[in-house]
């Protein structure tokens, strides 16, 4: 398994995977509370997202994301914390709670975090339908929890 760490340091993210046999797990943590990522070449592996606001200093926040997905289908779990362990043949990593599978637009879908941060790990997978250059883009918006 690769890894490789990225901090995007734009609201907007554009991450393209190279053509390889070799399978990665992308790991990329926004610098914004609102903001999109554009996946290009998704088959190359798998993308971690470290939802964690800077505008917070501790405490809960609403992370709320609308994902398309096209000619791939995209398994949306969360990391549940201190269960995610890595393997070196790129298996899923231990302590994943499935969120939702998307093929096409999802509607908005919100999590609310029991900590300091939200971990979204994002699977594609091909399917008979996908054909063509596949692409994902993920809206969202994080929000300071209402007292």
């Amino acid at each position: 398994m690769v890894n490789s760490q990225n901090v995007c340091h734009k609201c907007e993210c554009t991450i393209s995977e190279e053509y390889s046999d070799i399978r990665a797990v992308r790991m990329v943590q926004p610098v914004c509370t609102e903001g999109s990522f554009k996946w290009y070449n998704v088959y190359g592996g798998a993308l971690r997202i470290n939802f964690k606001p800077f505008f917070l200093h501790v405490g809960d926040f609403l992370l709320c994301f609308i994902l398309y997905a096209e000619n791939v289908r995209v398994q949306i779990s969360q990391e549940l914390p201190n269960k995610s362990t890595y393997s070196v043949n790129f298996k899923r990593p231990a302590g994943l709670k499935r969120l939702l599978a998307v093929d096409g637009r999802t509607n908005e879908t919100c999590i609310m975090s029991s900590g300091e941060s939200i971990h979204l790990f994002l699977e594609p997978e091909r399917t008979v339908e996908s054909v063509g250059f596949s692409f994902v883009d993920i809206q969202f918006i994080m929000k300071r929890k209402k007292t």
